[in-house]
């Protein structure tokens, strides 16, 4: 188990500190990345990517994703899903072209 597994982990100090401390009952690890995307109208759009991780205990519901198209304001969600890939295939990319 990594460190942010660790923490993600309820049985973990930290979640039990977060939990006791902060009124934490859910607690996930935010990966953001930026990047640019091509819009349906053909212009270039910056997009904020976070990946979220509800970490090893969640199983099927661990990841899900959250884009955001910064130039539309624009956001595209997925599904809960076991891997980071399957969660990005799940995103609904197309809502960030709905303006």
């Amino acid at each position: 188990m990594n460190e942010i597994e660790q923490v993600l982990d309820k049985n973990s100090a930290s979640y039990r500190c977060l939990s006791k401390r902060g009124g934490v009952y859910e607690l996930y690890h935010v990966s953001t990345f930026k990047g640019h995307r091509k819009a349906r109208n053909g212009e270039d759009h910056l997009v904020t990517v976070e990946v979220w991780d509800a970490g090893p205990n969640q199983n099927n519901h661990r990841y899900f994703v959250e884009v955001r198209d910064e130039d539309a304001g624009t956001t595209a969600t997925g599904n809960p899903e076991s891997t980071i890939e399957r969660a990005l295939d799940m995103t609904h990319w197309a809502e960030l072209d709905a303006k």
